[in-house]
């Protein structure tokens, strides 16, 4: 997906919301907004925002020197989704369809975006989607959920490779990784993760600290953007991506990173904003379940 017009000014909320976060006065909160308005003329339209979601955060971090400003949001991230794992867990062991419920709490726990959501109350959003007051499926039976094909190509599956997207949420990809590899023993995972930090997007630090590296594989994509930019990434990466027989891809930087990628991808994310709601069809809110468009 390339960028849009309309993605200008989100670009400008984002780096205000970090300056402020790194303790930054008014005065160099100024500073910061000033160099992000300098790049925006020179961005290429047809790139990627969380590319140069990338170029602003590497631009502020040159001026803060903090290098994770989304650090404690990110431990109460991963603490509150654990202390729910378990009841998401006996939720899905009761449900009629267990990888149809997984699925959705791992698609709503897409909610957890800093990037999408300034001030986002976590705890209030972790209970929400627990409630499953987050789970509204985008026109289901229709091409925005397609469970159906989903299960056909996961039961084909011996290889698959889950790109996950933010900390909190990790929680939650984690349990939708136990049930597919409860229902199709000798399903080998690989998990792919930041490569540092960006926002409160997960990485190796926070797939350690939840346990997903005890249950699969887990690589760092590379990617140091709010996303996977394929040029950016590993040659391990690639050879797992290229590899798989089935690739997963959370969260709408992934969407927008990865829908129109080589090879077939399945993108679960939460539609957040008008800019992605326009280019994939669903409606703001809406959980998503859908092939990329190679």
């Amino acid at each position: 997906m390339r960028t849009y017009l309309e993605c200008f000014s989100c670009f400008l909320d984002h780096g205000l919301d970090i300056a402020r976060r790194s303790g930054l006065t008014e005065e160099d909160q100024r500073l910061v907004l000033n160099r992000v308005a300098r790049m925006l003329p020179e961005f290429d339209l047809s790139s990627k925002p969380p590319e140069m979601s990338l170029e602003i955060n590497k631009a502020i971090r040159e001026l803060t020197h903090v290098r994770d400003p989304f650090a404690e949001e990110k431990r109460l991230s991963n603490r509150l989704a654990l202390e729910q794992a378990d009841l998401v867990r006996s939720r899905i062991t009761r449900s009629q369809d267990p990888l149809k419920t997984a699925l959705e709490y791992a698609i709503a726990g897409n909610s957890i975006d800093f990037g999408a959501f300034q001030g986002l109350d976590i705890a209030g959003a972790i209970d929400a989607l627990v409630a499953g007051e987050d789970r509204v499926i985008a026109r289901e039976g229709s091409g925005f959920f397609q469970l159906e094909k989903f299960h056909r190509n996961l039961d084909e599956a011996k290889t698959l490779l889950y790109i996950t997207d933010n900390s909190g949420e990790i929680v939650f990809d984690m349990i939708l990784m136990e049930t597919m590899m409860a229902s199709h023993p000798g399903l080998a995972i690989t998990a792919a993760v930041r490569n540092s930090p960006i926002i409160n997007d997960a990485t190796l630090d926070d797939a350690r600290v939840i346990g997903l590296d005890r249950l699969v594989t887990v690589i760092s994509s590379g990617s140091n953007a709010p996303g996977t930019p394929l040029a950016s990434v590993t040659e391990e990466f690639l050879t797992r991506f290229h590899g798989a027989d089935m690739v997963i891809a959370k969260g709408q930087g992934n969407y927008e990173t990865l829908s129109g990628a080589p090879r077939p991808v399945y993108l679960l994310f939460k539609v957040k904003c008008p800019v992605v709601a326009r280019h994939s069809g669903g409606a703001l809110g809406n959980i998503m379940l859908i092939p990329s468009s190679s």
